[in-house]
């Protein structure tokens, strides 16, 4: 079974300072930690290429992929959107027969491809976020890793929103007055 995600990000933890303690500390001492789900295996391979967080990935070799959640790029026509599907769907049927046959998850997940969706956890200091954005919300950037930088960055926003005014701003197309 084929199944298309979305990719949600939701802030699980915050370090900060009380109102009012330091109000001009270093966002050293201040992070986020969010929990990413429906990001694509190729999509989480860019992420932790910025070796400035800490991140707890999904393991396909614990977790059984016979279900598979898979994310599909919105740029592809109907057609293309089709034979990826049905690439998935062949990728899955051969993992669940596999399977059946005794091979190891571990073993079996080889024949998935970088579609396949994940679940991460990404703990962040401040500054690292927003050098994170500054890079991945660039027109070069592949759509879904500049997808998940702004969304990161307007979840972080919510909890620290005079660190990330002008990251917010630009990023909604707010002009400064």
């Amino acid at each position: 079974m084929i199944t298309e995600v979305e990719l949600s990000v939701v802030v699980v933890a915050v370090t900060r300072f009380q109102d009012g303690y330091c109000d001009k500390c270093s966002p050293d001492h201040q992070s986020v930690t969010f929990e990413i789900n429906g990001i694509s295996r190729s999509c989480a391979n860019q992420l932790v290429r910025h070796r400035m967080a800490s991140y707890s990935q999904e393991s396909m070799r614990y977790v059984d992929m016979s279900n598979l959640p898979v994310v599909i790029p919105p740029s592809l026509a109907e057609d293309g959107r089709e034979a990826m599907l049905q690439l998935h769907a062949a990728a899955s049927e051969t993992y669940r027969r596999l399977r059946a046959t005794g091979v190891r998850k571990e073993d079996a997940r080889l024949v998935l491809g970088l579609g396949v969706a994940t679940r991460i956890v990404v703990t962040m200091q401040l500054h690292w976020l927003k050098r994170f954005w500054k890079l991945r919300h660039d027109r070069a950037a592949q759509w879904e890793i500049r997808a998940l930088a702004d969304k990161m960055l307007l979840a972080a926003s919510e909890y620290f929103p005079d660190y990330f005014r002008r990251e917010t701003n630009e990023l909604l197309g707010i002009n400064k007055l």
